[in-house]
Protein backbone atom coordinates (compact mmCIF):
# COMPACT_ATOMS: atom_id res chain seq x y z
CA UNK A 1 0.00 0.00 0.00
CA UNK A 2 2.83 2.42 0.89
CA UNK A 3 4.55 1.60 -2.39
CA UNK A 4 1.34 2.38 -4.29
CA UNK A 5 0.93 5.73 -2.50
CA UNK A 6 4.56 6.67 -3.20
CA UNK A 7 4.13 5.73 -6.84
CA UNK A 8 0.98 7.85 -7.14
CA UNK A 9 2.72 10.80 -5.49
CA UNK A 10 5.71 10.43 -7.80
CA UNK A 11 3.42 10.42 -10.84
CA UNK A 12 1.62 13.51 -9.60
CA UNK A 13 4.89 15.37 -9.01
CA UNK A 14 6.18 14.37 -12.44
CA UNK A 15 2.93 15.53 -14.07
CA UNK A 16 3.02 18.87 -12.23
CA UNK A 17 6.66 19.38 -13.22
CA UNK A 18 5.85 18.69 -16.88
CA UNK A 19 2.88 21.04 -16.86
CA UNK A 20 4.95 23.76 -15.18
CA UNK A 21 7.71 23.37 -17.77
CA UNK A 22 5.26 23.60 -20.68
CA UNK A 23 3.57 26.62 -19.09
CA UNK A 24 6.91 28.42 -18.69
CA UNK A 25 7.87 27.65 -22.27
CA UNK A 26 4.51 28.87 -23.54
CA UNK A 27 4.83 32.14 -21.60
CA UNK A 28 8.35 32.74 -22.91
CA UNK A 29 7.25 32.21 -26.51
CA UNK A 30 4.25 34.47 -26.05
CA UNK A 31 6.25 37.32 -24.50
CA UNK A 32 9.45 37.14 -26.58
CA UNK A 33 9.04 39.09 -29.90
CA UNK A 34 11.08 38.09 -32.90
CA UNK A 35 13.98 40.26 -34.10
CA UNK A 36 13.02 43.23 -36.25
CA UNK A 37 9.39 43.25 -35.26
CA UNK A 38 7.55 45.55 -32.90
CA UNK A 39 7.24 44.20 -29.39
CA UNK A 40 3.90 42.58 -28.70
CA UNK A 41 1.77 43.34 -25.65
CA UNK A 42 2.98 41.37 -22.66
CA UNK A 43 0.42 38.81 -21.52
CA UNK A 44 0.16 38.43 -17.77
CA UNK A 45 -1.63 35.34 -16.53
CA UNK A 46 -3.80 35.80 -13.49
CA UNK A 47 -2.68 34.14 -10.33
CA UNK A 48 -5.00 31.73 -8.57
CA UNK A 49 -6.20 32.92 -5.15
CA UNK A 50 -4.31 31.18 -2.35
CA UNK A 51 -5.94 30.07 0.88
CA UNK A 52 -4.02 31.44 3.86
CA UNK A 53 -6.01 30.12 6.83
CA UNK A 54 -9.35 28.67 7.88
CA UNK A 55 -11.40 28.96 11.06
CA UNK A 56 -14.47 27.04 12.11
CA UNK A 57 -16.54 25.06 14.58
CA UNK A 58 -16.99 21.29 14.87
CA UNK A 59 -19.07 18.92 16.93
CA UNK A 60 -20.04 15.28 17.05
CA UNK A 61 -20.43 11.94 18.77
CA UNK A 62 -17.71 10.16 20.72
CA UNK A 63 -17.71 6.39 21.24
CA UNK A 64 -15.46 6.02 24.29
CA UNK A 65 -13.52 2.88 25.20
CA UNK A 66 -12.75 2.95 28.94
CA UNK A 67 -9.70 0.86 29.75
CA UNK A 68 -10.22 -0.64 33.20
CA UNK A 69 -8.36 -3.45 34.99
CA UNK A 70 -10.19 -4.56 38.14
CA UNK A 71 -10.65 -0.86 38.83
CA UNK A 72 -12.44 0.44 41.93
CA UNK A 73 -13.14 4.02 42.95
CA UNK A 74 -11.02 5.25 45.88
CA UNK A 75 -12.85 6.08 49.08
CA UNK A 76 -16.17 4.58 47.91
CA UNK A 77 -17.65 1.83 50.15
CA UNK A 78 -18.22 -1.23 47.96
CA UNK A 79 -17.83 -4.99 47.95
CA UNK A 80 -17.03 -4.93 44.22
CA UNK A 81 -13.72 -6.59 43.34
CA UNK A 82 -13.31 -4.21 40.40
CA UNK A 83 -14.63 -3.20 36.98
CA UNK A 84 -13.23 -4.33 33.64
CA UNK A 85 -12.97 -2.41 30.32
CA UNK A 86 -16.31 -1.19 29.00
CA UNK A 87 -17.70 1.24 26.40
CA UNK A 88 -19.44 4.56 26.97
CA UNK A 89 -20.44 7.53 24.87
CA UNK A 90 -20.09 11.29 24.82
CA UNK A 91 -20.11 14.48 22.79
CA UNK A 92 -17.29 16.68 21.48
CA UNK A 93 -17.36 20.33 20.43
CA UNK A 94 -14.33 22.31 19.25
CA UNK A 95 -13.17 25.54 17.72
CA UNK A 96 -10.42 25.21 15.11
CA UNK A 97 -7.92 27.18 13.09
CA UNK A 98 -5.90 25.85 10.13
CA UNK A 99 -2.77 27.67 8.93
CA UNK A 100 -1.62 26.91 5.39
CA UNK A 101 2.01 25.89 4.97
CA UNK A 102 1.77 24.61 1.40
CA UNK A 103 -0.78 23.24 -1.05
CA UNK A 104 -0.50 19.87 0.69
CA UNK A 105 0.19 20.77 4.31
CA UNK A 106 -1.72 22.67 7.02
CA UNK A 107 -0.87 23.29 10.64
CA UNK A 108 -4.05 22.77 12.65
CA UNK A 109 -4.98 23.92 16.15
CA UNK A 110 -8.07 23.01 18.14
CA UNK A 111 -9.57 23.91 21.49
CA UNK A 112 -12.30 21.44 22.41
CA UNK A 113 -14.59 20.17 25.13
CA UNK A 114 -15.49 16.50 25.71
CA UNK A 115 -18.21 15.21 27.99
CA UNK A 116 -18.81 11.48 28.41
CA UNK A 117 -20.66 8.96 30.54
CA UNK A 118 -20.12 5.27 31.23
CA UNK A 119 -22.33 2.68 32.92
CA UNK A 120 -20.08 0.06 34.53
CA UNK A 121 -21.41 -3.32 35.68
CA UNK A 122 -19.75 -6.16 37.60
CA UNK A 123 -21.29 -9.41 38.82
CA UNK A 124 -20.19 -10.93 42.14
CA UNK A 125 -21.14 -14.56 42.69
CA UNK A 126 -22.14 -15.56 46.20
CA UNK A 127 -23.48 -18.67 47.93
CA UNK A 128 -26.37 -18.41 50.38
CA UNK A 129 -28.28 -20.92 52.45
CA UNK A 130 -31.98 -21.31 51.80
CA UNK A 131 -33.33 -23.70 54.40
CA UNK A 132 -31.12 -26.75 54.24
CA UNK A 133 -29.89 -26.02 50.72
CA UNK A 134 -27.00 -23.94 49.33
CA UNK A 135 -27.96 -21.60 46.50
CA UNK A 136 -25.69 -19.70 44.11
CA UNK A 137 -26.73 -16.11 43.39
CA UNK A 138 -25.27 -12.82 42.23
CA UNK A 139 -24.76 -9.34 43.58
CA UNK A 140 -24.84 -6.80 40.73
CA UNK A 141 -22.50 -3.84 41.20
CA UNK A 142 -23.37 -0.84 39.02
CA UNK A 143 -21.54 2.45 38.68
CA UNK A 144 -22.40 5.40 36.44
CA UNK A 145 -19.54 7.87 36.02
CA UNK A 146 -19.64 11.23 34.23
CA UNK A 147 -16.45 12.92 33.04
CA UNK A 148 -15.67 16.14 31.20
CA UNK A 149 -12.39 17.42 29.82
CA UNK A 150 -10.95 20.51 28.13
CA UNK A 151 -8.81 19.48 25.14
CA UNK A 152 -5.95 21.19 23.32
CA UNK A 153 -5.07 19.44 20.06
CA UNK A 154 -2.34 20.84 17.78
CA UNK A 155 -1.49 18.82 14.67
CA UNK A 156 -1.03 18.69 10.92
CA UNK A 157 -3.18 17.87 7.91
CA UNK A 158 -1.78 16.34 4.74
CA UNK A 159 -4.03 16.81 1.70
CA UNK A 160 -3.98 13.47 -0.13
CA UNK A 161 -6.11 14.37 -3.16
CA UNK A 162 -8.99 16.71 -3.82
CA UNK A 163 -10.73 17.50 -0.55
CA UNK A 164 -9.44 14.45 1.33
CA UNK A 165 -6.96 15.08 4.13
CA UNK A 166 -5.19 12.96 6.74
CA UNK A 167 -4.77 14.52 10.19
CA UNK A 168 -2.84 13.73 13.35
CA UNK A 169 -1.11 15.18 16.36
CA UNK A 170 -0.80 15.19 20.17
CA UNK A 171 -3.61 15.79 22.66
CA UNK A 172 -3.48 17.51 26.03
CA UNK A 173 -6.55 17.24 28.26
CA UNK A 174 -7.49 18.92 31.50
CA UNK A 175 -10.09 17.06 33.60
CA UNK A 176 -12.88 19.50 34.41
CA UNK A 177 -15.33 17.30 36.35
CA UNK A 178 -15.66 13.68 37.49
CA UNK A 179 -18.69 12.36 39.37
CA UNK A 180 -20.17 8.95 40.11
CA UNK A 181 -23.26 7.18 41.43
CA UNK A 182 -23.19 3.52 42.49
CA UNK A 183 -25.26 0.78 44.09
CA UNK A 184 -25.18 -2.95 44.78
CA UNK A 185 -28.32 -4.97 44.03
CA UNK A 186 -28.99 -8.41 45.52
CA UNK A 187 -30.32 -11.21 43.34
CA UNK A 188 -34.15 -10.84 43.46
CA UNK A 189 -34.53 -14.63 43.77
CA UNK A 190 -32.91 -14.54 47.22
CA UNK A 191 -35.38 -14.22 50.10
CA UNK A 192 -34.15 -11.39 52.29
CA UNK A 193 -35.74 -9.35 55.04
CA UNK A 194 -32.88 -7.22 56.36
CA UNK A 195 -32.85 -4.50 53.70
CA UNK A 196 -34.73 -1.24 54.11
CA UNK A 197 -38.11 -1.54 52.36
CA UNK A 198 -36.91 -4.90 51.02
CA UNK A 199 -35.38 -3.27 47.94
CA UNK A 200 -32.31 -5.48 47.90
CA UNK A 201 -30.12 -2.38 47.29
CA UNK A 202 -27.14 -1.54 49.50
CA UNK A 203 -24.02 0.65 49.50
CA UNK A 204 -25.81 3.27 47.45
CA UNK A 205 -23.79 6.48 47.14
CA UNK A 206 -22.82 9.31 44.79
CA UNK A 207 -20.41 12.24 44.66
CA UNK A 208 -17.11 13.40 43.18
CA UNK A 209 -14.50 10.86 42.13
CA UNK A 210 -11.45 11.17 44.39
CA UNK A 211 -7.74 10.93 43.60
CA UNK A 212 -7.99 11.88 39.93
CA UNK A 213 -5.22 13.07 37.63
CA UNK A 214 -6.12 16.47 36.20
CA UNK A 215 -3.73 16.33 33.22
CA UNK A 216 -4.23 13.79 30.44
CA UNK A 217 -2.01 13.11 27.40
CA UNK A 218 -2.61 11.24 24.15
CA UNK A 219 -2.74 11.54 20.36
CA UNK A 220 -5.32 11.75 17.59
CA UNK A 221 -5.25 10.37 14.03
CA UNK A 222 -7.93 10.42 11.38
CA UNK A 223 -9.24 11.71 8.08
CA UNK A 224 -11.54 14.49 6.97
CA UNK A 225 -13.08 15.73 3.73
CA UNK A 226 -13.53 19.35 2.63
CA UNK A 227 -16.80 19.93 0.74
CA UNK A 228 -17.18 23.44 -0.68
CA UNK A 229 -20.57 25.07 -0.11
CA UNK A 230 -20.06 28.06 -2.41
CA UNK A 231 -18.29 28.83 -5.68
CA UNK A 232 -15.44 30.75 -4.05
CA UNK A 233 -14.78 27.82 -1.69
CA UNK A 234 -14.66 30.13 1.31
CA UNK A 235 -17.26 28.09 3.20
CA UNK A 236 -16.79 24.33 3.57
CA UNK A 237 -18.59 21.45 5.21
CA UNK A 238 -16.02 19.16 6.85
CA UNK A 239 -17.03 15.64 7.97
CA UNK A 240 -14.35 13.88 9.98
CA UNK A 241 -13.53 10.59 11.71
CA UNK A 242 -10.81 10.24 14.37
CA UNK A 243 -9.29 7.72 16.72
CA UNK A 244 -8.09 9.53 19.83
CA UNK A 245 -6.48 7.43 22.59
CA UNK A 246 -5.32 8.78 25.95
CA UNK A 247 -2.20 7.17 27.42
CA UNK A 248 -2.65 8.43 30.98
CA UNK A 249 -5.05 7.28 33.71
CA UNK A 250 -8.02 9.17 35.13
CA UNK A 251 -7.11 7.81 38.58
CA UNK A 252 -3.72 8.44 40.19
CA UNK A 253 -3.45 5.02 41.84
CA UNK A 254 -5.49 2.76 39.56
CA UNK A 255 -5.97 2.01 35.88
CA UNK A 256 -8.60 4.00 33.97
CA UNK A 257 -7.77 5.33 30.49
CA UNK A 258 -10.20 6.66 27.87
CA UNK A 259 -9.79 6.17 24.10
CA UNK A 260 -12.35 7.65 21.73
CA UNK A 261 -13.61 6.98 18.22
CA UNK A 262 -15.04 10.33 17.18
CA UNK A 263 -17.48 11.08 14.37
CA UNK A 264 -17.60 14.82 13.79
CA UNK A 265 -18.82 17.41 11.32
CA UNK A 266 -17.88 21.06 11.06
CA UNK A 267 -18.22 24.26 9.09
CA UNK A 268 -15.14 26.32 8.21
CA UNK A 269 -14.55 29.75 6.67
CA UNK A 270 -11.35 30.26 4.65
CA UNK A 271 -9.36 33.43 4.03
CA UNK A 272 -7.64 33.91 0.66
CA UNK A 273 -4.84 36.16 -0.56
CA UNK A 274 -5.47 38.71 -3.29
CA UNK A 275 -6.21 37.23 -6.69
CA UNK A 276 -3.23 39.02 -8.24
CA UNK A 277 -0.96 41.97 -7.68
CA UNK A 278 -1.61 43.55 -11.10
CA UNK A 279 -5.03 45.16 -11.42
CA UNK A 280 -4.63 45.22 -15.25
CA UNK A 281 -4.11 41.48 -15.45
CA UNK A 282 -6.83 39.70 -17.43
CA UNK A 283 -9.49 37.99 -15.31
Amino acid sequence: MKTLLLTNMTLRLATLTLISTLFTLHSALAQGPSKGSAPDQVVVDPQEPKRTMSVGLMGGYSMDMHGLDNTTLPGVPSCCEGYESQTGSGIVIAGLADFVISDKLDIIARLGYWSGSIDMTSEEQITVRMGNEAKTANITHTNTSDLSMLLIEPGVEFRVAGGLGLIGGPRVGMLMSSTYSQKETLDPTIPYDYQIEATGVRNESSGDILETSSMQFGIFIGARYHLALNARKTIELVPEIQYAPMFTSILTNDSWSVSSLRFMIGVTYSFFSNVDANPLAPR
